[in-house]
């Protein structure tokens, strides 16, 4: 189904929105312990073996991989955060960080920057190691 506010395509079973957070009409609201309306978090706190990128149901770990590219007077970055898979981490990771080593380094912020970046990484890539194939 879609959303109503925002026309993105979301699971049938939705009660929130994931990318506006704004309740699905026609489907009863989640409830907490104090019989108050759920939150987007409250609904996603089911979904820990989800990948946010791909959708496949595997196990998953919280990263944020970063990516600078130096252009002398500029830069420009970019990142991917969120609950990812191994094979999700291992692309991310991979395309980010040697991106950043081959063309992270051009630029007066980009010296600073970018050694930042790929430090951490590296620590979030680390963390997700113990991950497993799960499919």
């Amino acid at each position: 189904m879609t959303c109503n506010h925002c026309s993105k395509k979301i699971d049938n079973d939705s009660k929130f929105c994931l990318y506006c957070g704004n309740k699905t009409q026609g489907i009863p609201i989640a409830q907490n312990s104090e019989g108050r309306e759920g939150s987007v978090d409250l609904y996603l706190k089911g979904k820990e073996n989800v990948c946010e990128v791909c959708g496949i149901n595997a196990p998953t770990k919280q990263i944020e991989f970063r990516q600078n590219i130096g252009a002398l007077v500029r830069r420009y970055s970019r990142s991917v955060k969120g609950r990812l898979c191994k094979k999700c981490i291992n692309e991310y990771f991979w395309k980010y960080t040697l991106t950043t080593l081959a063309i992270g380094w051009f630029g007066a912020i980009s010296v600073f920057v970018a050694p930042v970046f790929i430090g951490m990484n590296i620590f979030y890539y680390l963390r997700a190691l113990k991950l497993k194939y799960n499919y």
